[in-house]
């Protein structure tokens, strides 16, 4: 009742007159309305805070869904990804592995190109030193080419001949070998060559010619009626005619019994042979 009656009290103290009977009506109806929304208004806030609370609900579900759902595809995406990164961690080391290993192989192929480069430095040292000691084995060979004996110039010029316009260091060696080896086969046997010769009057002679090593060689015709000696002189290979071999001691018969016995015409036995030395020469005839 106080409650009531003290705006009376205030609206009478503040008008300052007493109030009539609708005035009080219409100032009791006006505290009335405000009373009623004083208290409606604390109803209709609690019947909207279910409501808010089912939108917050709501939404802290579908926060939790979607938290849940970011960590299984974080589990999924987690385990993808280690398993990429053991693949790229595998591959690494394999790629270290292969760099180690092409690094060990360059370093072997620097090795063995610096070993080759070596070696080719002295392949071509001695290539160049053979090429000086071939230039004077041709040297020589060409000094030595006028004193063989003539049965032995068609094999050395055959020789010769293999050679081409442009042969390298190896033809030439192979044919200064072989020329080399048919000199040396000579020299050390006793052969039998038979052709023809020029006397000192300018005639050709057919001849048996039986040559001691490369030295020395003996000739006579079939009628025994030319006969003499021949030998490799410092300006070639010389044939001498003994004009009257009994006066000069000269038995062609022998030379004749000789060659008979090397073609096994005659039975084996020893036979002389003159030997023309160099200061006991009398003529040297061109061949």
């Amino acid at each position: 009742m106080t409650f009531c009656t003290m705006p009376i009290a205030i609206n009478r103290r503040f008008f300052g007159k007493p109030m009539k009977d609708y005035q009080l009506i219409l100032l009791y109806f006006i505290a009335l309305m405000l009373l009623t929304c004083c208290l409606i208004m604390p109803a209709v806030v609690l019947a909207d805070s279910p409501t808010q609370i089912d939108r917050l609900t709501q939404q802290w579900l579908d926060i939790e869904r979607q938290s849940h759902h970011l960590q299984s595809d974080w589990k999924v995406q987690q385990l993808v990804l280690n398993q990429r990164l053991a693949l790229l961690k595998a591959e690494k080391q394999k790629l270290n592995s292969v760099l180690e290993q092409s690094s060990a192989n360059q370093d072997e192929v620097d090795s063995r190109r610096a070993a080759l480069l070596t070696e080719q430095a002295e392949l071509e040292q001695q290539q160049a030193h053979m090429k000086q000691s071939l230039n004077a084995l041709l040297s020589q060979l060409a000094q030595i080419t006028p004193r063989i004996p003539p049965a032995l110039e068609t094999a050395w010029q055959d020789e010769q001949d293999a050679l081409g316009e442009e042969a390298d260091i190896t033809q030439q060696l192979q044919v200064a070998v072989a020329q080399l080896s048919h000199l040396v086969s000579f020299d050390q046997r006793v052969s039998l060559h038979e052709g023809a010769i020029r006397s000192d009057d300018g005639r050709t002679i057919q001849v048996k010619q039986l040559y001691l090593g490369t030295g020395m060689a003996w000739f006579v015709s079939r009628d025994e009626q030319a006969a003499g000696w021949g030998r490799s002189t410092e300006s070639g290979w010389r044939w001498h005619f003994e004009k009257d071999p009994a006066a000069a001691g000269f038995n062609v018969s022998e030379i004749s019994k000789a060659i008979a016995i090397f073609e096994k015409r005659h039975a084996a036995e020893l036979v002389r042979l003159p030997v023309q030395l160099a200061g006991d020469a009398k003529q040297e005839v061109q061949p």
